[in-house]
């Protein structure tokens, strides 16, 4: 395929509406700008018709429903044909569809079909990608027949690659928290950064080689340039090289820390918020909906409810006073802390129940001052839309949820 002409159009890949914009009106979007799934789908195909030797991306959830196709879209059609073209994605993606654990649903009396359905769906899918060209990489499948691996195929929620990123050639990275599907374009609040310059040609340069020879332990502080360094979970459970950071930073902060979460926060990480919060610093976290699927009692999403109601059950024991804000229509999917000057932004939920399943995940600590400016814009924009805070009461089980 070609490079675009003025004939070409990109989508935003919209559920119920797909817009499209001529790419001779669209300007890509400038280094440090935060972008929301479907800008970021849009970008990253501007950027990507312009490839001149390789794009990439790397994320733990990819569906073959309309947002999974353009994005994949982008990998078949939008990208010149000597280009090369590489996918990673975890095996969750094979294992898991709309929230359904194929091992687990196909058992089920009257769910087989329906399951083996969307299982080739997802491998017609993935050949797609193939026959453009494209290398697909399936990351952690279980490859035994032992106990830990046939629990691993019921429930894949335990040592997952959880990291997400893409790339251009060595000018352009994108630091994500997004998945590929319709339920985190339309229902999640996502946070995507793009990076152009030397800083990208580094973050390349590091994630790649993160991809191709995974370390077997954590690594911190990986040196991007003065103001950006990367951290990196390998996958032990029980051990976050990420969250330390991100404890660290609370603990030393001195005028304000901002957190985004999926997960309310709990073990240190709260504590040490919460003890930032009674020497005055200004503490805010904001957290999404959790809603439970009651007609499907074994959806995935219920297990995240389940484990949200454990954390709010723990906090109210603790009795935690900073200010929490819920989202009240959405997932929060954005993995973020702001704190004074710096950010931490990337894949880890800052939660210590992902640290405990052994996922892999990828994160950005910077201070440059356009990124953190326009995260911070960010955090008050979802701030407007979440409930007003409350203290102590959003952690109070007798609440609504």
């Amino acid at each position: 395929m070609g490079r675009f002409s003025s004939r070409h159009f990109y989508t935003t890949g919209l559920m119920h509406e797909r817009s499209v914009i001529p790419d001779l009106l669209y300007h890509p979007e400038p280094s440090g700008a935060v972008l929301n799934q479907h800008e970021f789908a849009r970008d990253f195909a501007f950027e990507a018709s312009k490839a001149r030797f390789e794009i990439g991306t790397d994320v733990m959830l990819w569906e073959a429903d309309q947002q999974g196709q353009t994005m994949a879209d982008i990998f078949r059609n939008h990208v010149p044909a000597d280009v090369r073209k590489l996918v990673f994605y975890d095996w969750y993606s094979e294992a898991v569809f709309q929230g359904k654990s194929y091992a687990l649903y196909s058992k089920i009396p009257g769910m087989k079909a329906s399951m083996d359905e969307l299982a080739q769906r997802h491998r017609d899918f993935t050949s797609s990608l193939e026959k453009a060209g494209t290398r697909v990489t399936v990351l952690n499948k279980p490859q035994g027949n032992g106990i830990k691996d046939t629990i691993i195929r019921f429930f894949p929620l335990f040592g997952r690659e959880h990291i997400k990123g893409s790339w251009v050639d060595d000018r352009v990275f994108y630091i994500q928290t997004a998945n590929y599907s319709d339920d985190n374009a339309e229902r999640y609040i996502d946070t995507n950064v793009k990076v152009t310059g030397p800083a990208a040609k580094k973050l390349i340069e590091v994630f790649k080689s993160l991809k191709e020879n995974p370390p077997q332990e954590d690594q911190a502080g990986i040196k991007i340039s003065e103001d950006m360094h990367v951290y990196y979970d390998a996958g032990i459970p029980g051990k976050s090289a990420i969250l330390d950071k991100a404890i660290g930073l609370v603990q030393n902060a001195k005028k304000k820390v901002s957190v985004c979460s999926y997960f309310l926060p709990d073990g240190e990480f709260a504590r040490e918020l919460e003890t930032a919060y009674k020497r005055g610093v200004l503490v805010e976290v904001i957290t999404g909906i959790q809603p439970l699927e009651l007609g499907d009692p074994l959806n995935v999403e219920n297990i995240f409810w389940v484990i949200n109601k454990l954390l709010e059950i723990s906090s109210s024991l603790h009795k935690y006073s900073f200010p929490l804000y819920v989202d009240p229509y959405r997932h929060m999917h954005s993995k973020l802390l702001i704190a004074d000057r710096e950010a931490l932004i990337g894949s880890h939920n800052l939660n210590k129940q992902g640290v405990r399943a052994g996922t892999e995940e990828f994160q950005v600590l910077t201070a440059n001052p356009a990124i953190v400016s326009n995260l911070e814009r960010k955090f008050r924009d979802l701030k407007t839309v979440a409930t007003m805070p409350q203290l102590l009461s959003v952690f109070d089980i007798s609440q609504p949820s």
